[in-house]
């Protein structure tokens, strides 16, 4: 039976989901960008049940036509990117099941990557790699080598020896390489190729994890002690390489030095207390210390600035610490911090410590009015009305007074939320900010009224 009709669907189902010639904003962007993953999912199908062949126009057209929609989209999350990306591969894979020539294959997208105007073709050697075949990756590397020769030697830098003195089709050529050597595990030609162009913190940790997969772990352990030394030394703006110390106490790790280990995830801690550094800590705590380093870490932490405490505290449940620190704080310390780190907080503290709750509340709504967010104002008043009630249920009214007085006198211009605000002080709350409970007893004492 042809396979005609449904290569004809698709073609229909492709060029509706692109919809050319019409502008997607990006709030749009998300759900345009799933209707097109639904359509490649289909061709995907497709290819896996054997048409290949027929596929591979399909996945070229797909292509071409996200090109054409690169001007009509609003593109700022990247879902048209990273979807571009997923069908690039698809695109080898069919051509890979179809028989084409592999020469002819990485010509194609040696030629993409060229022509890319729109930057979708930007790192895309990571996925690349992963998909094509034995053949195919070497021409690919093959082809890069020889690029990069051309630009190599024609080069002329002056001053020091790094990977920042040479053009940009050195650099870009000798990123790619180095991908390809990641991804064969060839360490002696990305040694080789960093005796021409320098090295960086970034080549370290590289080198050090192929050896790592090698099981070499005092090869591995010299090539990130390198790359720390590196970052002391100099800048490495995009070429640096925040993992080595983890990478480091992994090394230890594996060669017994357990203790060392933890003596430099220890200091890293006291150096910056994080929920992050204190998991690195407790990586190398065995069973029957964690409750003695919990506590130590725990003590350091309240030298630490008021999010790191939060944060902490959060992750470890040590509420009693977190309200105490929340009680001591000023406002304005408090009104700092993003409401992504202390809502978390309030929620899990309203129970135990209603006033450090309620402090919280104060200080996010403050947050959005000072900022002048009308959006958000909606959002303010809910948190100032929490704030109230957890105030008067706990003996605090000079604290629900304090914040009232410096509502008034601060933000009394902000039409559109001073009204609402005046609303919960008088306790006639804005409909929107009553529970469900709240409006339908008041409503049923409407109905059964003498009016």
């Amino acid at each position: 039976m042809s396979r005609q009709p449904r290569i004809d669907s698709l073609v229909s189902e492709t060029e509706e989901a692109l919809d050319l010639d019409s502008f997607i904003y990006y709030q749009q962007s998300w759900d345009y960008v799933r209707k097109l993953e639904n359509v490649k999912g289909k061709i995907d199908d497709l290819m896996m049940k054997g048409a290949a062949k027929q596929c591979v126009h399909l996945y070229e057209m797909f292509l071409s036509g996200c090109y054409e929609k690169a001007e009509e989209i609003d593109d700022s999350g990247g879902d048209l990117g990273m979807f571009f990306e997923e069908l690039f591969c698809s695109w080898i894979k069919a051509r890979q099941k179809a028989g084409y020539a592999d020469k002819e294959t990485v010509h194609h997208i040696l030629k993409w990557m060229d022509n890319d105007a729109y930057g979708f073709c930007y790192n895309i050697e990571k996925e690349l790699v992963k998909v094509l075949n034995r053949q195919g990756l070497s021409l690919f590397e093959t082809s890069i080598q020889s690029r990069f020769d051309k630009a190599f030697y024609t080069a002329k830098p002056k001053g020091s020896k790094r990977i920042y003195d040479y053009p940009y089709a050195v650099r870009q050529n000798a990123d790619i390489l180095k991908v390809i050597y990641i991804a064969k595990k060839d360490i002696e030609s990305y040694l080789s190729l960093c005796e021409k162009v320098g090295t960086t913190p970034r080549d370290c940790e590289n080198i050090a994890n192929i050896y790592k997969e090698r099981r070499l772990f005092r090869d591995a352990l010299r090539w990130v002690d390198k790359g720390l030394d590196l970052e002391k030394a100099d800048n490495w703006p995009n070429e640096s390489s925040w993992h080595l110390p983890t990478l480091k106490r992994e090394l230890l790790n594996e060669l017994g030095q357990k203790e060392d280990a933890f003596e430099s995830a220890w200091s890293e801690f006291k150096t910056g207390p994080s929920e992050y550094t204190y998991d690195e800590v407790m990586k190398y705590v065995s069973k029957k210390d964690r409750k003695h380093w919990h506590k130590k870490a725990i003590e350091e932490v309240k030298k630490a600035s008021l999010p790191a405490i939060i944060k902490l505290c959060t992750k470890t449940k040590e509420w009693g610490v977190l309200a105490e620190s929340i009680n001591a704080a000023e406002h304005e310390d408090l009104e700092a911090i993003s409401h992504y780190t202390t809502v978390k907080a309030a929620q899990e503290l309203e129970k135990d410590h209603p006033v450090g709750t309620a402090k919280i509340y104060r200080a996010l709504g403050m947050r959005i009015v000072k900022a002048k967010k009308s959006k958000y104002y909606g959002i303010a008043l809910d948190h100032f009305l929490k704030a109230k009630k957890l105030y008067l249920e706990n003996d605090c009214q000079e604290e629900w007074l304090s914040l009232v007085e410096n509502v008034r006198r601060d933000h009394y211009r902000k039409y559109s939320f001073i009204g609402d605000f005046e609303k919960i002080v008088s306790g006639n709350y804005p409909e929107y900010l009553e529970s469900f409970e709240e409006r339908t007893r008041k409503r049923w004492g409407k109905q059964i009224s003498d009016q």
